[in-house]
């Protein structure tokens, strides 16, 4: 299953600086553990969750980084 968060994070104003924004995309899946090619000891739980995430700052383009997520995230969880 993918999952798509999307988020803003914001910076106070300095005494030299202005706030700012920016925003942020993130691409989550999660597997059966029992499936990974190589499980290291620290995989303790029966599923394993990852994301990729993506800062920016402006949101306009997000529609087209979902779909280049998706598509990063599906390989990088195909290698197992």
């Amino acid at each position: 299953m993918t999952d798509f968060s999307y988020f803003t994070l914001r910076r106070r104003a300095t005494k030299t600086s202005p706030p700012t924004s920016v925003f942020g995309i993130s691409c989550t899946r999660q597997m059966d553990a029992n499936e990974l090619l190589n499980k290291p000891p620290d995989v303790t739980r029966s599923t394993v969750q990852k994301a990729v995430v993506v800062i920016a700052d402006s949101p306009q383009l997000f529609g087209q980084l979902r779909e280049k997520l998706s598509a990063v995230t599906g390989a990088w969880f195909a290698q197992k």
